[in-house]
């Protein structure tokens, strides 16, 4: 008896979560195309190989046209993946805020 319900590569789009890490946009759109944009976390911890942050803020603004995408990458998804409330973390125009310890529930 196959005890799986859903095909393995289904499990990529409700179990798994990847991050940004690596600077390359054909692997992140990749990893967008295999899990999801609500799948996809901000990650800037590229291992032995000490990268400013800004290469992977940057790696995401260029790659992902969507302003909506780019927002769930950078924090909604976080945000929904830890159960906090995103309205209490929300900027003037929606985004996140810059300083975190502003607006904590």
């Amino acid at each position: 008896m196959d005890k799986n319900l859903c095909k393995p590569s289904e499990y990529f789009k409700s179990n798994i979560y990847v991050d940004t890490m690596g600077p390359s946009a054909i692997c992140l759109k990749a990893m967008i195309e295999m899990c999801g944009i609500d799948r996809v976390l901000f990650g800037t911890d590229f291992g032995p190989v000490p990268m400013s942050p800004k290469v992977h803020i940057d790696l995401v603004d260029d790659t992902i046209t969507d302003a909506a995408d780019r927002n769930k990458i950078f924090s909604t998804n976080a945000l929904a993946l830890l159960r906090l409330d995103s309205k209490s973390h929300e900027g003037p125009a929606g985004g996140m805020k810059r300083s975190t310890a502003q607006g904590r529930a």
